[in-house]
């Protein structure tokens, strides 16, 4: 279940980097692209990045890719505030994209076998969109659960963007933005969703792959906690989210961090992003060690792994041994971001071992003891 937001969260490094789509990349895929909506440029325009192209109401991500960021950039800002625009909105659509192009194939356990495949389909090297999706069956092109939460938060921004009456992060710190951000996850993704009925029927293995989207864990555990909160007043983020911590937090961090990278309160609202649905420490630490990975590489303060991978983890132990000497210590929270915190050092020292690809770094990751208890999920992710 890591791979996909997995392989999100690396094309928003990628492309962060401003590595150019080219017709061979494993991300410029002339058969079929990721599919977007005008919702999601408007997101763009929230951090200021104003394409200048006339774009309609629906769009693929391989036509805004296909202009160069240069000329979606306004030209009245600063140098370097450009430069930071410029690799934030190549960070979204690389998310976006990545999303897409791994849907096809998500949720494939059996790595050894699906590699077997793709060899024997002469697709060994270029995997993205092949369908392989042995759960569910979306179009090609569109958004696995986790890219469509990137979405909606990326919405949700957007949204806010011409209420001049409130601060740009209003949309997330105030009550009444949350609970409009829980509004809008229960509208994408409830029973009137094209996800169908909540709670859906039982699926048995020969009905799958089923036709549409699938929900996984925590958008089932946040739609039957919101079930019975139909007053707003009720509805709130210490009530939506579900007890669960896996990779969906990293997914919905990047639009946050996209929109909010040099933001003095980032982190908090990293979490508030991350609790509408998974309530939980581990998932908050998770993610709040991604935003700052990624946060690095759109400030400009790291342009490799290792270097950003450093910094946030400097950054990270200052914030676990405050918590330590804090008078409102949460044990559990504390307990959550030393964990993060101590599988960052982990790559680190597998970082330095160069494994030479994927294989290679997640049989040394999975091999390190530490790592045992949570194979299930974070262990693609970080290697």
């Amino acid at each position: 279940s890591a791979m996909v937001t997995a392989v999100s969260l690396v094309s928003s490094f990628v492309l962060v980097n401003a590595i150019k789509f080219k017709p061979s990349s494993s991300f410029a895929v002339s058969r079929t692209v990721a599919r977007t909506t005008f919702s999601s440029f408007a997101f763009v325009n929230a951090f200021k990045i104003s394409p200048t192209l006339a774009i309609p109401k629906r769009q693929t991500s391989r036509s805004i890719t296909s202009c160069k960021m240069s000329t979606i950039v306004p030209n009245d800002i600063s140098a370097k505030d450009k430069q930071q625009q410029q690799r934030a909105a190549s960070a979204f659509l690389g998310a976006i994209k990545a999303d897409a192009a791994t849907q096809t194939s998500h949720w494939s356990y059996n790595r050894t076998a699906f590699h077997e495949e793709l060899k024997q389909a002469e697709r060994f090297e270029t995997p993205e969109f092949y369908k392989h999706n042995k759960f569910y069956d979306v179009d090609i092109g569109y958004q696995s659960c986790y890219g469509d939460r990137l979405l909606e938060i990326a919405r949700h921004i957007a949204a806010s963007v011409n209420d001049e009456s409130s601060s740009s992060d209003d949309c997330l710190i105030s009550r009444k933005g949350q609970t409009q951000l829980i509004n809008r996850f229960e509208l994408a993704f409830g029973s009137k969703s094209v996800y169908g009925p909540h709670p859906s029927p039982a699926i048995s293995a020969d009905a799958m792959p089923i036709k549409g989207p699938w929900r996984n864990g925590s958008i089932k555990g946040f739609l039957s906690n919101i079930q019975e909160m139909q007053s707003n007043e009720q509805r709130t983020i210490s009530n939506s989210g579900a007890d669960d911590s896996q990779s969906d937090a990293i997914a919905k961090m990047i639009p946050i961090v996209c929109a909010y990278a040099g933001h003095n309160d980032l982190m908090k609202l990293v979490e508030i992003a991350v609790r509408v649905t998974q309530n939980s420490n581990v998932a908050v630490a998770y993610a709040q060690i991604g935003a700052g990975v990624l946060e690095a590489f759109i400030l400009g303060t790291a342009d490799d792994i290792s270097t950003a991978l450093k910094l946030t983890l400097e950054r990270f132990r200052s914030v676990v041994a405050l918590k330590e000497r804090g008078p409102n210590d949460n044990d559990d929270g504390n307990a959550s971001f030393e964990l993060a915190c101590s599988l960052v050092a982990i790559v680190l020292d597998i970082l330095d071992q160069r494994p030479t690809n994927l294989e290679e770094a997640v049989a040394i990751l999975s091999a390190e003891n530490k790592m045992k208890p949570y194979l299930k999920s974070p262990v693609s992710i970080i290697a």
